[in-house]
């Protein structure tokens, strides 16, 4: 968690918590009930990585949470759940979009311009 505390700005795209919800949802490859297994196997080794967990640990910095309105991966109630765990003031975008993926280009474009404008704002970047 040293890490943590040594952010100076954060954005997160397309994030969400209650990993193990999101696990069940998006582990739909074999048998129910493999599913299943595999999805408890995981959680074990993915518990510790739950964004709930740490984001009590960062300090106030500036923070934008950009995701998808119609994202199959991760459900605006996870996004949500994400974002009010945030106590902070915090920058909220809502794309008209499914889950990001490298092969929608626009996607992409609009997700960089976004992070630019934002990254200007915050006077992280001074020059264009």
């Amino acid at each position: 968690l040293p890490l943590i505390n040594q952010l100076h700005n954060c954005a997160l795209i397309y994030g969400g918590a209650d990993l193990k919800a999101l696990l069940k949802l998006n582990l739909k490859k074999f048998h129910p009930m493999i599913n299943w297994i595999l999805c408890e196997f995981f959680w074990l080794h993915m518990f510790t990585f739950e964004p709930e967990r740490h984001i009590k640990s960062i300090k106030e910095i500036p923070l934008l949470l950009i995701n998808g309105k119609l994202d199959e991966k991760i459900p605006r109630e996870n996004s949500m759940k994400l974002q009010s765990a945030f106590k902070f003031e915090k920058d909220i975008i809502w794309l008209d979009t499914k889950h990001v993926h490298p092969k929608n280009k626009s996607l992409s474009i609009e997700i960089i311009t976004i992070l630019k404008n934002w990254y200007y704002k915050i006077h992280f970047i001074n020059t264009r």
